[in-house]
């Protein structure tokens, strides 16, 4: 008896020891912290049932099985608590009905002679329990005995509601080790209690072997567990190290091409973003920092725009975009920046996080402004060097209302010097001198704006 206490209690103690640790490393994993004080009473069972198996007085035995309700009223409790916070499964309150049961049989035995199971042993009898006599009680049962085999009864309707629920769950698997397992055998506990105490047979007191094949049932699902969450970890792991070795590749390319890499959540605003990125707009590359931060930084005149890119960046219409706005430098010299964003397929619909990269094109913007301000000077000194071609036909457009002009001069003379100038005809001819003259202003008026410096003013033009 003593050999197979040892192995039984040692399994369980070993057991216990291994799932509370991992309830010390994770406060969350309630059921690894049940099963472990459920294992602890059962070893604790199992050491008193072998001295009231082994006691050689009614008084020595009455002591122990007083104790004997302790560890088992920590079992009822555990095991109840294991199924609600780790099955999450069965109503609550036939769970804590069992356990109040057990409480009030409890403390009924604390306040009993010698237990709540008699209330008087008047001997011990002898029966072989592997090869070896062991001791059973025979005296006086007592009735309030009654409200602890009542409190087993509601632990297996609690189990037996438990299962049906795991069943409905499609988690078949617990429902057969852990909920299969606890009815079987605390049935078969209860009965073999109710058959001894009751006096119904000479049964010997070894609920501890009917408990065993629970513990060993439990610790194989929380195994099974312990086994999936190691891979998940190893898994965890090579991802992470996958994904370190992708932002590593990323950042060097960012940082091949000098741009600085950010994120905006799109719940609260909040910012990630690389040192280079934070560099940009003047920000620190610890602490927490928000959209609102880097928007103070872009220009006044910009700010609205910047506005509206991440806002419509939010959206599904708009899942891709690019901006160019001026941030003004601490030297007062003022930077253009280029930003490219872009909403993940799963966070359009959600306010997910914008996503981008921004690079530095004040180089770009200034090359481009030296080569419109050269263009520009190009196009008046081709203006110019045309003077010489247009020459000509500047001479052929001035000759011509001159030439009328001098022509009409000249008619006029003729006819004021008659006795009778013809008023009329110098009227006319004043007329075609005044058209004349219109007509080589206009001329003078298109080569100066021709000739003149600055940007040029295209507009459509009918060449018809």
């Amino acid at each position: 008896i003593t050999v197979v206490w040892v192995v039984l209690a040692s399994t369980c103690l070993t057991l216990a020891a291994v799932h509370a640790h991992v309830w010390l490393r994770d406060r969350q994993a309630t059921g690894n912290a049940a099963f472990a004080v459920l294992a602890v009473s059962v070893a604790a069972m199992g050491y008193v049932e072998t001295r009231m198996l082994l006691a050689p007085t009614t008084a020595e035995f009455g002591r122990w099985l007083w104790l004997y309700q302790f560890p088992v009223s920590t079992a009822l409790v555990a095991a109840v608590c294991f199924v609600l916070y780790y099955l999450r499964a069965g109503r609550a309150w036939l769970g804590w009905s069992a356990i109040a049961l057990r409480t009030v049989a409890l403390v009924v035995n604390v306040f009993s002679s010698p237990s709540i199971q008699f209330r008087e042993i008047t001997s011990l009898a002898t029966v072989p329990v592997f090869g070896a006599p062991v001791a059973v009680a025979q005296g006086v049962p007592n009735p309030l005995m009654a409200i602890a085999h009542l409190s087993l009864v509601c632990l297996l309707l609690f189990v037996a509601d438990a299962m049906r629920d795991l069943w409905r769950r499609r988690e078949r698997r617990q429902a057969v080790t852990i909920g299969g397992s606890i009815v079987l055998f605390v049935a078969a506990g209860t009965a073999i209690a109710v058959l001894s105490f009751w006096g119904i047979a000479r049964v010997p007191v070894i609920a501890t072997i009917m408990f065993v094949p629970i513990i060993v049932a439990m610790s194989f699902e929380l195994s099974y567990d312990l086994i999936r969450a190691a891979r998940l970890s190893a898994d965890l792991a090579a991802k992470s190290a996958e994904l370190a070795a992708s932002e590593q590749r990323l950042a060097l390319a960012a940082d091949a091409a000098s741009a600085g890499l950010w994120s905006i959540d799109g719940a609260t605003e909040r910012l990630w973003a690389t040192p280079r990125a934070l560099a940009m707009f003047g920000l620190a590359p610890g602490g927490e920092h928000r959209f609102d931060d880097v928007l103070a930084r872009v220009h006044p005149d910009d700010r609205e725009r910047v506005r509206g890119f991440v806002a419509a960046e939010r959206s599904a219409r708009d899942r891709h975009a690019s901006i160019e706005y001026r941030v003004p430098g601490a030297g007062g010299q003022t930077r253009w920046y280029a930003s490219l964003g872009r909403v993940p397929e799963e966070g359009a619909q959600s306010r997910g996080p914008l996503m981008g990269a921004t690079i530095d094109i004040t180089e770009r913007k200034q090359v481009e402004d030296e080569t419109a301000r050269q263009r520009a000077e190009l196009e008046h000194l081709s203006r110019v060097a045309t003077l010489s071609e247009l020459s000509g036909a500047l001479a052929h457009e001035l000759n011509q209302p001159l030439a009328i002009i001098m022509s009409n001069a000249e008619a006029a003379q003729s006819l004021l010097d008659r006795p009778a100038p013809d008023l009329p005809e110098v009227r006319a001819i004043l007329a075609d001198i005044v058209d004349a003259d219109e007509r080589a202003g206009q001329v003078i008026r298109r080569l100066r704006s021709l000739l003149k410096r600055g940007e040029p003013n295209r507009q459509p033009l009918a060449l018809n």
